[in-house]
């Protein structure tokens, strides 16, 4: 196998194990929805030190709808941290910040649809639009329903 053709499938590996919204050097943030887990009201996110998920040694899960830190087994090695206060300012911070990707969003609403699109294969498009207002409106079988919506305000994750 080529060298190119194996950093490809390597590549592709990484890309759909996790979403990266934010990438710095204190914190970066990260979603990788657990298909095997009921996440309607308990949907979170991940945040770990440095700008590389594979050389960071900690990891920390939160929950998007309030200041809650999501506990469970960590299969990457990765020790569990809590937030300091830095850390908890910065994450403000970062989510107020405009979006690279999508024009008009905050990394805080970039977040939520790579959520929506990771945990329930949504298109990114379509992501954008899932306002409260939309989500009211759709059927209870519509599986956009549990979709969190992308004018949900941010969390103040300060009080974590």
């Amino acid at each position: 196998m080529s060298e190119v053709k194996q950093l490809n499938e390597e590549l592709q590996i990484i890309l759909n194990e996790m979403a990266t919204t934010y990438t710095g050097e204190k914190l970066s943030v990260i979603v990788n929805p657990d298909d095997s887990r009921n996440l309607f009201n308990n949907e979170y996110f991940k945040v770990f030190h440095g700008s590389s998920f594979r050389k960071a040694k900690d990891l920390t899960r939160i929950r998007f709808r309030k200041a809650e830190y999501e506990i469970h087994k960590n299969e990457a090695g990765k020790k569990n941290f809590k937030l300091n206060s830095k850390d908890k300012k910065e994450l403000q911070r970062i989510f107020q910040e405009p979006s690279e990707l999508y024009e008009g969003y905050t990394i805080w609403q970039d977040t939520i649809m790579q959520f929506n699109h990771e945990a329930y294969h949504i298109p990114l498009k379509e992501c954008k639009n899932l306002t409260q207002e939309v989500i009211d409106k759709l059927t209870e079988n519509d599986i956009r329903k549990i979709c969190i919506p992308v004018d949900l305000p941010l969390t103040d994750y300060s009080t974590l």
